[in-house]
């Protein structure tokens, strides 16, 4: 009964230890870079059509087409915002606050539109 004891008492031993050591050889030491993931700059960009419809694009070419996407949505967005601000330097101060107005009235439709759907859907 002895050496059964010993025995399972020798076997936790090892166990641990083996278990500790394994623990250690896999962990990455702190203030190592991690490879980046490829998906992270493109996650939720969608794969636009024509591409969608593809049934034989590699995983590769669906990343490269995601990319270029989101390239040009920022330069796109980036070029809005540019012809926004030169419109409005072209207004009077007057037509700048009516400019205001009319966009704060859209955005208040907008949020009540969006409001009333939500609340008509969620009642049974």
């Amino acid at each position: 009964m002895k050496l059964r004891a010993l025995w399972g008492v020798g076997l936790c031993v090892v166990l641990l230890a083996g278990v500790g050591l394994w623990g250690q050889a896999t962990t990455v030491p702190a203030g190592t870079p991690s490879k980046p993931d490829p998906n992270e700059a493109i996650k939720g960009i969608k794969l636009i059509e024509p591409f969608s419809d593809l049934s034989d694009l590699s995983d590769a070419q669906k990343i490269q087409i995601k990319e270029i996407h989101k390239k040009y949505r920022e330069q796109i967005a980036q070029l809005e915002v540019k012809e926004k601000h030169e419109e409005m330097a072209l207004l009077s101060d007057a037509q700048k606050k009516e400019i205001e107005e009319i966009e704060a009235n859209k955005k208040a439709a907008t949020h009540h539109a969006t409001t009333a759907t939500a609340a008509t859907t969620s009642q049974p």
